[in-house]
């Protein structure tokens, strides 16, 4: 009979050792990495997974404070567009009753005059001849509530505190309107009446201002 040759010392023992070897090698490596025998290798992964880590953070927060910061940009703006809007509001309602204020002192004066006998425009020469200025708040004879501007610009209004006047007393707050008058004759019995209020809001850099015309007839 013949000898089986896998049988011998190069036969199929030896070969089916040496794959185990070889296998078992590659298993231990294998742990080893998984189970942590190679720590210097490990702790540079780690290393550099927390500098990733870190950077990602850094990233999202950057993220996170520009879209807090559009989200508050957009309500802050729209809150300050609205007060400005409402001051403006507000002066120009004051600004239209300063100005109905002069035209109705003008009115009331040509009543007094047709009412007394005396010429409807008396005690209005100053608004006649150029621009004037009208303190309905004083009580003093119309020669000194009617008055010419000197120079042709007249004088802020002025804000009494307690009772809320607006006047040419020097003891009261100036304020941010000016009101010029003038009087333009059409007729013997017609006169043209205009009234303009300029002022400048807070907050803005352009001057505001209007004119309101009336046309007063002598009814006597």
């Amino acid at each position: 009979m013949k000898k089986n040759k896998r049988s011998g010392k190069g036969g199929f023992i030896p070969i089916l050792k040496t794959r185990i070897a070889r296998r078992m090698r590659f298993i231990f490596l294998k742990d080893a990495f998984v189970f942590g025998f190679f720590p210097q290798f490990v702790c540079k992964e780690k290393k550099t997974m927390r500098v990733s880590n870190a950077g990602f953070t850094l990233v999202e927060t950057f993220v996170a404070i520009s879209i807090l910061l559009l989200a508050l940009v957009g309500p802050l703006t729209i809150a300050s567009k609205g007060l400005i809007s409402s001051t403006i509001a507000k002066d120009q309602t004051t600004a239209f009753y300063l100005a109905q204020d002069a035209v109705e002192y003008i009115r009331n004066t040509r009543d007094r005059n047709n009412l007394n006998q005396n010429p409807w425009l008396t005690d209005l020469g100053a608004c006649a001849a150029g621009t004037c200025t009208v303190d309905s708040s004083n009580r003093r004879p119309p020669a000194e509530v009617v008055k010419s501007c000197s120079g042709g610009a007249c004088q802020p209004l002025r804000r009494s505190e307690n009772s809320g006047l607006y006047g040419y007393n020097a003891s009261w707050s100036e304020t941010i309107f000016t009101r010029t008058v003038s009087l333009t004759q059409i007729s013997d019995n017609e006169t043209a009446v205009a009234v303009t209020i300029s002022w400048r809001a807070k907050g803005l850099s352009s001057q505001k201002s209007f004119t309101i015309k009336e046309h007063i007839l002598n009814w006597q």
